[in-house]
């Protein structure tokens, strides 16, 4: 349910208000813990649109079809699931919740700055900079990020292609040559996530980076650069890391090519 829950939060992000895909994706939102026990005329009737609208709509979000779509409702990660016991006592007792992730945070952050990865971050800048073509491939959450570095090095002129989308990631490797460079986040270093990438992107023979907190990450040997940025990916600790560590990334950027910066 996770994983349709963002398309359609995306859908409506990038709709023209008021049209069909982003009315449909607002109702489905409203409806998304009733959709399961549905079928596709219950559906279609509760968002006010036809069951070719609701099949066609389906497939746009990448689905094969309407059932393709239903079983992937019934996939959830859930936010309980996501976050250990002591996170959750937050709902019982806020400020030790808090006081719990403060320190956590702290131990994290330090752990970055104590194995900084100062010369991996000057070759990363150096390979961005000297290729034409950069793509980022990674979960969800690590592309929000991954747009800000997008935003940030659109200042020095350079095309860097990302996608929350994980089917159009998929489809975007097959525009990956041997004269692009492939970048990789993945804090966990999880060979699932890894695998939905790896494999196609090593055929293409494209310069290839991973960004984890992983030191034994699956497909290590497969990259050209291995950054390891340390720190916790624990209660998605790996967030605030990758986000830590573009911020680097973007200074180093700065202080190496800051002549061709055009604002």
């Amino acid at each position: 349910m996770d994983m349709v829950l963002h398309k359609l939060m995306l859908t409506i992000n990038t709709s023209q208000q008021g049209s069909t895909n982003c009315n449909l994706a607002i109702e489905l939102i409203k409806h998304i813990d009733e959709l399961q026990n549905l079928n596709i005329y219950e559906i279609a009737d509760l968002c006010f649109v036809s069951t070719s609208t609701l099949s066609r709509f389906c497939r746009q979000l990448g689905y094969k079809n309407f059932n393709a779509f239903k079983e992937a409702l019934e996939t959830s990660y859930g936010f309980e699931i996501d976050y250990d016991k002591h996170y959750l006592l937050a709902k019982d007792h806020l400020d030790d919740g808090l006081s719990y992730m403060k320190e956590l945070y702290l131990s994290s952050i330090k752990d970055m700055n104590d194995h900084l990865q100062k010369k991996q971050l000057i070759q990363l800048a150096e390979l961005i900079h000297d290729h034409e073509n950069i793509y980022i491939f990674g979960n969800v959450g690590y592309q929000f990020i991954a747009m800000y570095l997008q935003e940030r090095l659109g200042l020095f002129k350079k095309i860097i292609h990302v996608s929350p989308d994980i089917n159009q990631q998929k489809k975007s490797i097959h525009h990956v040559s041997e004269d692009d460079l492939a970048i990789l986040i993945s804090p966990r270093g999880s060979s699932n996530v890894q695998s939905r990438f790896v494999p196609d992107l090593y055929k293409s023979h494209a310069t290839m980076v991973l960004i984890t907190q992983n030191e034994h990450s699956a497909y290590k040997d497969r990259y050209d650069l291995f950054l390891n940025i340390h720190g916790s990916y624990d209660n998605n600790l790996g967030m605030i890391s990758v986000m830590y560590t573009i911020d680097q990334l973007i200074l180093v950027y700065y202080a190496l090519y800051h002549d061709e910066l055009i604002v």
